[in-house]
């Protein structure tokens, strides 16, 4: 997953923005306004983040003179429960996984 920001002055460039999405019809997701960071957001799948759409972004910032952001959301996989011998060392792994958050 990537999460999409574009910062600066985009009050006039709202409705183009709004339009900057993957050329994909399966996309279904939809611009939204940050307003704790003052910016535009686009979650973004990753087999939707192509090079392309890249290049459309980083042309319409540079052109508009607004800042672009592109940042990837790095999640652990989880094994599934029937690789573990019984459920009790996979809640155990499980819990031990989420406690370093709060350590």
């Amino acid at each position: 997953m990537h999460n999409v920001y574009i910062t600066g002055d985009t009050f006039p460039y709202k409705e183009e923005i709004k339009h900057l999405k993957p050329h994909v019809e399966k996309f279904k997701k939809r611009w939204s306004f940050n307003r704790t960071l003052q910016c535009w957001q686009l979650s973004v799948a990753d087999e939707y983040m192509t090079e392309d759409f890249k290049k459309v972004l980083q042309s319409f910032t540079s052109r508009n003179n607004l800042k672009l952001e592109i940042l990837k959301e790095f999640k652990p996989k989880i094994k599934p429960l029937s690789e573990y011998e019984n459920p009790d060392e996979f809640f155990e792994s499980f819990h031990q996984r989420n406690s370093r958050r709060y350590s």
